[in-house]
């Protein structure tokens, strides 16, 4: 699995040539950094010394900038005169997490791991003062259950999140983050439980409806996991996630023609979409249509040129055209770039079969005019 910032890409499910990877929305982040006007709101009734005040509103600052290590500076200091500042810790714990964000996608160093952790554990101790201080305050469970699924411990996270249903029932992005813990867990009837209970809370969830229509096709209901992802984009037609899905689900079950266009229509709002004109080039593939399926791969490798799928399925088009030297190119290309990646063992065979097929072909004939033998 592999994580961009607010969502996960899912290796779900097969359409034929490519694993078709499915849009699964992560546990949601919730609140930022916490200023003390702003928690203020959250009618928290400690009073804020005027010295800590300030020092506290010039460590916002500082973490409005990303500076999050001077902010700490800053935010120890109010800790020594004030322990049990709420907003210090908060922001603390908030500081101490983006660090620990910024150290999990940096390169590899020696103290690396050592680094992430320390700042994990760290972050999670002032969050747990600040649900100490104020045990009503839910965004805490937000923060601690999200860097329990940080250090890959689904069962604290579903405790805290557990504790923050407890404490506010009425909450569905906890509910959510609940229901995506169970998902990762295995734990689809739990995990469709508490989606559909974000749902009855916030019926315009969308990310909701997006997740349950995954465990829903995962389970082949296919019927309730189109009525899903049609309930996601109704409640925000420009949702492109719920839209790939419901086009991976038409391709799934053969409905080429439906699949398509949801595909252009996440093309439409979203032109530079990678994933659609890959999957676009899918339904023309299955449809026979081999030079439209290879301008479509061919577009996704413009949008994203380190795309090395999208290289081995255009490999496998050419050669459908008979275009021998695009077709080796292609597949020199995703060989570089993943040489011993998902489709790699496929195409060193195609490779040596197109190499082959070339020194077949009449020296004074153009590669691209002849056809494959058989």
């Amino acid at each position: 699995m592999t994580k961009i910032e607010g969502f996960l890409l899912h290796d779900k499910c097969t359409i034929i040539i490519l694993g078709a990877v499915a849009f699964l929305t992560l546990a949601l982040p919730m609140a930022s950094a916490q200023t003390p006007v702003s928690i203020r709101a959250l009618e928290n009734k400690q009073v804020i010394g005027q010295s800590v005040y300030y020092a506290l509103d010039e460590a916002s600052e500082l973490i409005g900038q990303k500076r999050y290590a001077d902010a700490i500076l800053v935010l120890n200091r109010t800790v020594e005169k004030d322990p049990i500042n709420i907003f210090s810790h908060y922001n603390l714990g908030f500081c101490y997490l983006e660090l620990a964000k910024i150290a999990e996608s940096s390169p590899p160093a020696i103290d690396h791991q050592n680094r992430y952790v320390t700042l994990l554990k760290k972050s999670e101790f002032h969050f747990q003062r600040v649900q100490q201080l104020n045990p009503d305050l839910s965004v805490s469970y937000f923060k601690l259950g999200k860097i329990a699924l940080m250090r890959d411990d689904l069962n604290a996270a579903e405790a805290y999140y557990r504790e923050g249903m407890a404490v506010d029932p009425e909450n569905a992005p906890l509910a959510f983050n609940l229901g995506r813990v169970y998902d990762q867990a295995g734990k689809n009837q739990k995990a469709i439980a508490e989606y559909k209970r974000a749902i009855s809370l916030d019926p315009s969830f969308v990310y909701a409806y997006n997740n349950l229509g995954l465990l829903y096709e995962g389970q082949k209901q296919y019927t309730l996991a189109e009525k899903a992802y049609q309930a996601a984009l109704k409640q925000d037609i420009g949702y492109n996630y719920a839209r790939l899905n419901l086009g991976n689900l038409y391709a799934e079950l053969g409905r080429l023609s439906d699949a398509q266009r949801q595909y252009e229509g996440v093309l439409l709002r979203e032109p530079k979409n990678s994933w659609a004109y890959l999957y676009l080039g899918n339904v023309h593939f299955l449809s026979g249509h081999y030079e439209e399926a290879t301008t479509a791969y061919k577009a996704s490798i413009t949008i994203n040129p380190e795309f090395a799928t999208a290289y081995y399925l255009l490999a496998v088009s050419l050669s459908k055209l008979n275009r021998i030297d695009e077709a080796l190119s292609a597949s020199l290309h995703y060989m570089n770039l993943e040489p011993e990646g998902k489709y790699s063992e496929q195409l060193r065979n195609l490779i040596a079969i197109l190499k082959i097929q070339k020194s077949m072909l009449p020296a004074n004939l153009s590669s691209k005019s002849q056809a494959i033998a058989p």
